[in-house]
């Protein structure tokens, strides 16, 4: 079972309510409906709804500000967004907001919303396990550069000491040669 928030305007026909409530063999739909974007604000605040179904042209809110908001306040729900045609733009602009796919209404049939549906779903978690399997890999890779750094440090560190050492030879072999004859001294200087 699904769980469905529609978000549609009261002047919206209700065929995309009657095709969730259609029986299926492949998927059942338990569907909340509101019909207005404040009435969505505050039943997402309260509830988990597994998709979003969002008309743009509900009353109280420009399509893409409903999106914008909707978006904010539940960002791992995806949204399909349901136009009055194929607006490219506005689709684009919905999707570069929040949403992960759209239908046009007057082209929704019961295979295409519930396939559209168990898509969007599918495609979140994925994007989901994609980030946290990024986000994991970022924090492997930040442990194994400051183990490499530590590495370093102490490589840098363990070449020093042997040079420090023979810098001290050096300068205790001239400061005894020092007062030797000048054959001693060039040979000395000129390694």
């Amino acid at each position: 079972m699904i769980n469905v928030l529609l978000v549609k305007d009261k002047s919206s026909d209700c065929h995309i309510k009657r095709l969730l409530f259609e029986p299926s063999q492949t998927v059942e739909f338990n569907t909340e409906t509101v019909e207005d974007l404040s009435g969505a604000i505050e039943l997402l605040d309260h509830n988990t709804f597994e998709i979003i179904l969002l008309d743009l042209q509900i009353s109280d809110g420009d399509g893409i500000d409903a999106v914008k908001k909707i978006h904010s306040s539940n960002p791992d729900t995806p949204i399909i967004v349901i136009v009055d045609s194929d607006d490219e733009e506005l689709v684009l602009q919905a999707i570069r907001n929040g949403a992960d796919d759209y239908l046009v209404k007057g082209k929704i049939f019961k295979d295409v919303l519930g396939r559209s549906i168990c898509y969007a779903i599918e495609r979140r978690k994925e994007r989901k396990w994609t980030e946290e399997k990024l986000s994991n890999l970022v924090k492997e890779l930040e442990s194994s550069n400051k183990e490499l750094k530590d590495f370093a440090y102490i490589v840098s560190h363990d070449l020093k000491a042997p040079l420090r050492g023979i810098n001290t030879l050096v300068n205790w072999i001239l400061s005894d040669y020092a007062d030797s004859s000048p054959t001693t001294r060039n040979v000395l200087d000129n390694g």
